[in-house]
């Protein structure tokens, strides 16, 4: 095995007949580049290659080879509005930043040259539109509880210990309520919340179904066979 640094120009791909030139020389090693990069804590810019014989190298890309444009791109990508939810192989799966966004998108390494638009599922600042309907409901129904109590903003304020004028921005979505503010606020207008079963989104259904197909195979032959024959003799 050969540890080359590789530079810009120093190797070439020969398109045709998929062999590394440095020069006019042709080797026959395994290339490795010293100071192999990560991007999202995978290895970025390592090619492996499999010696056939002199003057033939067959290929095998196991990422980009160009560390710092894949960086700049998730910069970019990150700039419009995605994460990265995972990487797999030679794909990396984006989603929305928005909370609640279910938009993913699937894109090879290799096509990783053109940007990402910003995402054109419904938002509302910063939630997707289904989340922040069924936020805009809760606050509602705390409003009218409010009002019911013959209780003003400046009341509610002062009961639950926030600034004058926070309540209004509560109530007008000029803040969003964090979690621990919304308990406090459920508690103010005598409210609690409670949880009940729901059908499940389907990306939470396909969580649970990776999972347990996961736990299914961690069980080896041997392992089934042993519980059977457990079994056979109870």
């Amino acid at each position: 095995m050969l540890d080359w640094p590789l530079h810009p120009g120093s190797h070439t791909l020969h398109p045709a007949i998929g062999a590394i030139t440095k020069g006019s020389a042709h080797h026959n090693a395994i290339l490795r580049p010293h100071g192999a990069k990560t991007v999202e804590g995978r290895s970025v810019g390592r090619i492996s290659c499999a010696v056939i014989g002199r003057g033939q190298i067959e290929l095998q890309y196991r990422a980009i080879k160009d560390a710092a444009a894949v960086r700049e791109w998730f910069r970019r990508a990150k700039a419009a509005g995605w994460l990265v939810q995972a990487i797999n192989g030679r794909r990396v799966t984006m989603q929305c930043a928005c909370i609640g966004c279910r938009n993913r998108l699937t894109l090879r390494f290799a096509d990783l040259s053109t940007d990402l638009g910003r995402c054109d599922w419904p938002h509302v600042l910063g939630y997707s539109r289904e989340a922040f309907d069924q936020y805009a409901a809760l606050v509602d129904v705390l409003r009218r509880r409010r009002m019911a109590l013959g209780l003003d903003q400046m009341d509610l304020g002062a009961v639950m210990g926030m600034a004058d004028g926070y309540v209004n921005k509560l109530e007008s979505f000029a803040r969003i309520a964090s979690p621990s503010t919304l308990l406090l606020w459920l508690q103010a207008v005598g409210l609690e919340l409670t949880g009940c079963p729901a059908a499940l989104p389907p990306l939470p259904l396909n969580a649970v179904a990776n999972r347990q197909n996961r736990q299914i195979a961690k069980v080896t032959p041997s392992q089934a066979h042993r519980g059977s024959a457990q079994r056979r003799t109870r």
